[in-house]
């Protein structure tokens, strides 16, 4: 089974974007604003990103969810196993 990341890794690692590290927490399972804050990124980061998603195809928002479209989960998928991939190599998210 593969490595499982903590929402906290994703948010604060240096190796991604905001836009980045939005789709990652929604490859983890956030929708709404809170639970991205609750993971870390702050509320400016956001709110450009989100709308930077939305304009690109990648998030649809829904009443107050944010939802992948097809191609948001298969980018935030890859996105996501990379993320795996370098915990594995480099051993700590945060440091890097």
């Amino acid at each position: 089974m593969e490595e499982q990341l903590d929402p906290h890794e994703v948010a604060h690692t240096r190796l991604l974007t905001g836009v980045s590290r939005i789709l990652a927490l929604m490859y983890l399972g956030a929708k709404r604003k809170v639970d991205f804050i609750r993971a870390g990124l702050g509320a400016s980061t956001l709110y450009h990103n989100l709308i930077l998603l939305e304009e690109a195809g990648l998030i649809v928002k829904r009443g107050d969810e944010y939802l992948l479209t097809e191609k948001g989960a298969r980018l935030a998928e890859a996105i996501y196993k990379l993320l795996v991939e370098a915990k594995s190599l480099l051993g700590d998210l945060l440091q890097q």
